[in-house]
């Protein structure tokens, strides 16, 4: 669905360039499925990359998630031998 501006762009496309907007004008009409075709494309491996990321992270989650767990255990050592 074209908006109101787009009408008001195209309108004035024709007052300003009289028949040669309309060249312009299906141009756009005819490339349109063109720009469907290459969004669902770059949605597809956008899709696809975000997956990629998502397996990084929660790798890089669990490796710091041990790394705080082994400085707690190392913390309450030092502190066992601290009290004693």
């Amino acid at each position: 669905m074209l908006k109101i501006a787009n009408f008001k762009c195209v309108h004035f496309a024709i007052q300003e360039l009289g028949a040669a907007a309309f060249a312009g004008l299906g141009l756009m009409i005819l490339l349109a499925p063109i720009n469907v075709i290459v969004a669902q494309k770059t949605r597809t491996l956008q899709v696809a990359q975000m997956k990629q990321k998502d397996s990084r992270i929660k790798m890089m989650n669990e490796i710091l998630n041990g790394i705080k767990v082994l400085k707690q255990i190392f913390f309450l050592h030092k502190l066992k031998g601290f009290l004693s």
